[in-house]
């Protein structure tokens, strides 16, 4: 997936991806070499608290467990959109759960969904549960379910990689959306204006966008 790529021979190896290169960037930025650490995500911020990580990105206060100041913030990455995908031959408009009349809806196993649980509750919507977005999505092309939820970027990769013959999976309207930065340690091995300052340059340089547009 777009995000992270790892080896094929491990599995735990990041060696591509959208997170990847933007941390060599900014590591080249700030005149440093990056030393990639993978942690599964409950870990991830843990590892910031202990100092045991210096950087973080692809993150959104939202997300985290504790609050941290605005000094540890960088200035903003990207929003990071959840939308809303049907089939190939999907011919209806804006997709709208009031509406749906009990469709199924492929959604990643334990990923909360705020904006859908008033249609999920009450029926309008089932879940169709998957391991990954990308495993929703395939769903989604075998008829196993009749809409999707997933990030934008991903949705984009999912339907590149599709053979040339094969009709596209339809992206729709945003479901929600946030905002992405990276976050710093307490206590980094460089000084934190450095690596701000080595953000900001990926921001504003139009590093970031060239690195986006490798995926999209």
């Amino acid at each position: 997936m777009p995000f992270a790529i790892f080896s094929k021979s491990g599995g735990k190896e990041l060696i591509g991806g959208i997170l990847f290169d933007i941390i060599q960037q900014v590591a080249t930025n700030a005149g440093a070499e990056a030393q990639i650490v993978v942690l599964p995500p409950k870990r991830s911020e843990a590892a910031l608290a202990a100092n045991a990580v210096d950087l973080q990105c692809l993150v959104s206060p939202s997300w985290m467990v504790d609050s941290y100041p605005a000094q540890f913030w960088t200035v903003a990455l990207f929003r990071m959109e959840d939308v809303w995908v049907a089939p190939a031959n999907y011919a209806g408009g804006q997709i709208r759960p009031n509406q749906a009349a009990g469709a199924s809806v492929g959604l990643v196993i334990s990923y909360a969904y705020p904006d859908l649980e008033p249609a999920l509750r009450s029926g309008q919507l089932r879940r169709e549960d998957a391991l990954s977005q990308e495993l929703v999505l395939e769903k989604l092309l075998r008829g196993r379910s009749d809409y999707a939820v997933v990030n934008s970027l991903i949705a984009l990769w999912f339907n590149k990689g599709l053979p040339a013959s094969s009709a596209k999976l339809q992206l729709q309207q945003t479901l929600s959306s946030t905002q992405t930065h990276c976050l710093l340690s307490k206590q980094p091995g460089l000084a934190p204006e450095r690596i701000k300052a080595a953000v900001q340059h990926l921001v504003v340089s139009g590093q970031l966008q060239a690195i986006l547009g490798r995926y999209r």
